[in-house]
């Protein structure tokens, strides 16, 4: 462990700051499913887990979701709040499929502000957002889509984890090694519309090509 500073919080007591500290913290996408079939739906869930080899619960995770995919596909993704979120920015949606400058986070200083037990990274993973993703059908959405928390355009990914133990805070930059990124693919399967207006498409080409031959 490095960089060892002094923290001030909220004018009380002095805890310890360890940036670039020696661990692990990953993060990891869910998708509530991995193949949506738009005859059935437009829209799934995207939930952002980070688990940490150290400390004891998180204090703050900001992270960005990029993007990669059918173009126009994505109309628009709503991020909720979660309970023990007090200090946290739910970002905004990109048309681009990207959701740019999401965190969420808490105030911890013990005696006095003590951690929320949903933020315990004690053999768990931690649930620090949830997006509803919401399928732009009229683009006749098909193909595969990935999202990811590496290199977010915005300069998020830092995560402060807090050790109830010790009572330090260790903090991390999306750019230091111990920080591992997360994904997931969703594969979205076309609506029949989609499918009839891909078909005809098809059998113009092939009336077109017949003709050509012809002459």
């Amino acid at each position: 462990m490095k960089n060892i500073c002094m923290k001030a919080m909220a004018g009380l007591a002095m805890a310890s700051v360890v940036t670039g500290a020696d661990g692990q913290v990953t993060f990891n996408i869910v998708a509530s499913q991995s193949i949506v079939d738009t005859t059935v739906t437009s829209s799934f869930t995207l939930s952002v887990f980070v688990e940490a080899t150290f400390g004891t619960h998180i204090e703050n995770a900001g992270f960005d979701l990029l993007y990669s995919g059918p173009a126009l596909a994505i109309g628009d993704i709503s991020p909720g709040r979660l309970p023990w979120d007090t200090t946290g920015s739910l970002g905004s949606f990109q048309t681009n499929g990207d959701f740019l400058g999401y965190s969420i986070g808490q105030v911890i200083n013990p005696p006095v502000f003590l951690p929320d037990p949903a933020s315990s990274v004690l053999g768990n993973p931690v649930l620090v957002g949830n997006f509803i993703v919401d399928l732009d059908l009229f683009g006749g959405v098909f193909g595969t889509a990935v999202w990811s928390t590496a290199g977010g355009v915005s300069g998020n990914g830092a995560v402060s984890i807090f050790d109830q133990t010790t009572g330090n805070f260790m903090q991390f930059r999306q750019a230091d090694p111990g920080v591992i990124a997360g994904s997931v693919s969703v594969t979205f399967v076309p609506a029949p519309s989609s499918l009839g207006v891909l078909g005809v498409g098809g059998l113009v080409v092939g009336r077109r090509r017949r003709s050509l031959l012809l002459y």
